[in-house]
């Protein structure tokens, strides 16, 4: 997410510029983190990268955040989400590709929901 400036500054619009002018452009979105859904319960993390690897985005993936269930820290057990960030919006639109619908190879994921991806 971008902002943290003025409530009234929207995201991807430029204001007035430091002369006063006001320059009222929109400008291209620069999305680089996307949020990953339906991912398998048992998967850790290590087995998440491993999937990412093998569809060829692991590599340009520069953070990963895949919270595991509070309620017993020594289970690897996930929420079934994770988040990545990319440096190019070109890494996530080709992200956002291969994901979009994947089926997971774990076994246990077999009647799983395809992942879902947002932004």
């Amino acid at each position: 997410l971008q902002g943290g400036g003025d409530a009234g500054q929207g995201v991807g619009f430029d204001g007035p510029d430091d002369q006063g002018e006001n320059n009222s452009k929109l400008t291209a979105p620069s999305v680089t983190t996307l949020m990953i859904h339906n991912v398998p319960g048992d998967y850790t993390q290590d087995a998440f990268l491993e999937e990412l690897e093998s569809l060829g985005i692991q590599a340009s993936c520069d953070f990963v955040y895949m919270p595991q269930l509070p309620m017993d820290p020594d289970s690897s057990w996930n929420v079934g989400c994770a988040s990545l960030n990319f440096s190019t919006v070109e890494d996530v639109a080709e992200a956002k590709r291969v994901l979009s619908g994947h089926r997971w190879k774990s076994p246990s994921a077999q009647s799983a929901p395809p992942a879902v991806v947002t932004e």
